[in-house]
């Protein structure tokens, strides 16, 4: 943030999934309902000022999504909370799952999408080539700050948007 690090620790009793359509846990065979239980759930939408790129106008599952947080039963050790991550991944409604997690002891949950500045309008191939690098896709731009993209992971995804963020910003090729 503003340049500084600031350092996040995973919250073991929640999970942020991410879907196209609204997320039931129980409808889940990777995780029974004594398991968990649903605890905040909100559809995910551009604003309005997000102009989508051509190939992403027919492509509403990356665009308008579903963050639902997940209150595990009990905390999980490291292991078993990724391997947990891992087979509600394996859904095929499922975009994302991602880890919650805490910044001074409160709760953070974030989506698949994030922001990208570029230095320059010319330097939009660097941000094709990166994202085709890390399997992410480039959803539009702010059609009043035209140089900001709006970029999202799925499943599909090398990483999830909180290491592709950083993974973007360490590159030195975009705006800080």
């Amino acid at each position: 943030y503003k340049g500084n690090r600031i350092d996040l620790t995973v919250d073991s009793f929640h999970i942020c999934v991410i879907s196209a359509g609204e997320y039931q846990s129980r409808n889940s065979e990777k995780m029974r309902t004594s398991d968990c239980k649903i605890v905040s759930s909100f559809k995910e939408q551009l604003y309005d000022n997000v102009v989508l790129l051509q190939q992403q106008r027919s492509m509403s599952s990356n665009v308008d999504t579903y963050c639902t947080t997940l209150e595990l039963s009990d905390r999980l050790d490291s292991l078993s909370y990724n391997k947990l991550i891992g087979n509600l991944k394996t859904d095929n409604a499922v975009c994302q799952v991602l880890p919650v997690l805490k910044i001074n002891g409160n709760p953070l949950s974030v989506t698949n999408k994030f922001y990208v500045k570029l230095k320059e309008e010319y330097d939009f191939p660097m941000l094709q080539q990166l994202s085709v690098q890390y399997g992410i896709d480039i959803i539009g731009n702010n059609k009043y700050m035209p140089l900001w993209y709006t970029l999202s992971c799925n499943n599909k995804s090398l990483m999830n948007s909180i290491v592709a963020a950083n993974s973007f910003y360490e590159s030195g090729l975009f705006a800080k």
